[in-house]
């Protein structure tokens, strides 16, 4: 992919206009034009960025989308929306994975984040250096980290905040009681609710696998269709969550990557693979991959978490208690649980993000530093929860087991 790059300083962009922008912006010294709202501190060298951030301030001025609850103060944006949300439009898919989007510019975006990483963003400030492969990533980061932001949504009934009034609009629903809208997840014993369609949707599609396809081996529907290949015949299917789990024994692709790769690095019998732990408590819990040296009593759960189990219905309470059950599957034991999480986090302040395969190999060296330190770790516990690449804020994680978020080897 081509990408364009500044002579002043080390910036590169896939888009020639974003490479003409930024010269502008940091190189070229204009007048800067100030918000005139009072206690707004936004301001910008072009006088049409001003007017169209004023009109965040109107909200009744925005153009709102009439399928869902989406506004924006820009009709650029509604109809970006519409496109992407609810058109069936041809979509433009990426040559190296399943990704598809209407919009050219997040495919060549999701291109550079996800597999050529020929482009970087590197965090300025002091002596962060943090680096990301997306230019709305680091913005994030300087808004989170360095409190660098034009305006942040804070919500007053919650913790909530947001760097988008729309998102932030559409939180502030969540605690109108008499909102009529309010709508709660069809599935038996799952009590999501959300006012919005949109929400509703991306729940039914992360967490039960609902959507608009037709699953190749049991023609269900669902929300994506994984592919597989039958070892018998070599042909390829496209599958569901469910089927795949049946066909593979892993709930997704991700972790069967992931329990691939440790087959391979990692030369240890392995008791559990996704399967159901029979122990004293007879509770049947099935983790991911379970490591049991009998020797010394040593017994490691390792949990793919991906998306960090942010999308469930849970609490940290919830992954105590099932922590503390497969404890009790095995009395006498050092347990040590991994999390780990494949996807994308937020980082502590001066340190950059791993790539998938060095992920990988600080979950191996994880599993080698327990083993090698088992003795210590009995001293101040039998049962601790280690976390790997969670968001330093996530809420999910234990608070009455002895825990440790690691984002490198320095961290163990």
């Amino acid at each position: 992919m081509e990408s364009f790059a500044c002579v002043l300083c080390d910036y590169t962009t896939p888009n020639k206009y974003d490479l003409t922008r930024h010269k502008k912006r940091k190189h070229e010294k204009k007048e800067m034009h100030m918000c005139d709202f009072e206690k707004c501190k936004y301001k910008s060298a072009y006088s049409a960025n001003v007017r169209k951030h004023k009109l965040t301030h109107n909200p009744d001025k925005n153009f709102k989308c009439g399928l869902c609850a989406f506004s924006s103060h820009e009709k650029g944006n509604l109809k970006k929306h519409v496109k992407a949300i609810h058109s069936n439009d041809t979509k433009n898919k990426c040559e190296f994975c399943e990704f598809s989007t209407h919009d050219i510019g997040n495919l060549q975006k999701h291109i550079n984040a996800v597999h050529t990483r020929t482009i970087t963003y590197v965090c300025d400030q002091g002596t962060c250096n943090a680096t990301f492969f997306r230019s709305d990533t680091l913005k994030n980061h300087k808004a989170r980290i360095h409190n660098i932001a034009s305006v942040v949504w804070k919500c007053s009934k919650c913790d909530y905040a947001s760097l988008d009034r729309s998102t932030f609009r559409r939180h502030e629903e969540i605690h109108n009681e008499r909102n009529s809208n309010m709508q709660t997840c069809p599935i038996k014993y799952c009590s999501y609710s959300s006012p919005y369609n949109f929400n509703m949707k991306q729940h039914l599609c992360v967490i039960h696998d609902i959507g608009p396809y037709q699953c190749e081996l049991c023609t269900g529907k669902c929300a994506k269709l994984t592919q597989w290949k039958d070892p018998s015949t070599q042909k390829e299917y496209g599958v569901c969550r469910k089927c795949y789990h049946k066909v593979t024994g892993h709930k997704t692709k991700v972790e069967k990557q992931i329990v691939d790769w440790l087959h391979e690095h990692f030369k240890h019998p392995m008791v559990v693979q996704d399967k159901r732990v029979m122990g004293d408590a007879c509770l049947k819990y099935r983790p991911d991959i379970m490591y049991s040296c009998g020797e010394t009593k040593l017994v490691i759960f390792i949990e793919i978490d991906e998306h960090q189990h942010k999308y469930g219905n849970g609490s940290y309470e919830c992954d105590e208690k099932r922590m503390s059950d497969l404890y009790d599957e095995t009395p006498g034991s050092l347990v040590v649980f991994i999390r780990f999480n494949p996807h994308t986090y937020k980082l502590p302040q001066g340190l950059a993000m791993l790539f998938a395969e060095d992920r990988r190999k600080l979950l191996l060296s994880t599993i080698n530093h327990i083993i090698e330190n088992q003795k210590v770790l009995a001293d101040t516990s039998m049962l601790h929860a280690i976390y790997i690449c969670y968001d330093v804020d996530n809420p999910f994680i234990a608070k009455k087991i002895p825990t440790k978020v690691v984002y490198s080897i320095e961290h163990l």
